[in-house]
């Protein structure tokens, strides 16, 4: 289980409430005991300059951890690597307006 947060915040009681989930989920659905309870890893990322854009950057971790999951599993996330250049953080920018555009783009149908 990999949590992306761009404030920086670690997150123990989600962890404890995703591994319980998930063990209960295996039981109920699967009778699979799950042990040892699944990996959690607060993963480094590069950090937001404001309070609002924390959406925005988990749409940009999503994109780029799913652009290339086995590069990010098995080189990015065991380093701690929080290297602009793999996670494209600069491009947040550019992710808002190309976001702001396609909801702009969106609401013109539904008016």
């Amino acid at each position: 289980v990999l949590t992306f947060d761009s404030l920086g915040g670690r997150h123990p009681a989600v962890q404890t409430a995703v591994k319980n989930y998930l063990r209960n989920e295996a039981w109920d659905k699967k009778q699979l005991r799950i042990d040892p309870q699944p990996a959690y890893i607060d993963v480094n990322v590069p950090g937001q300059s404001n309070w609002c854009d924390c959406g925005l950057f988990v749409l940009l971790y999503f994109d780029r951890f799913f652009s290339n999951p086995s590069l990010f599993v098995n080189e990015i996330i065991p380093e701690r690597d929080d290297e602009a250049e793999a996670w494209q953080a600069e491009s947040a920018g550019q992710a808002r307006r190309n976001l702001r555009k396609l909801v702009d783009g969106l609401s013109a149908e539904w008016l």
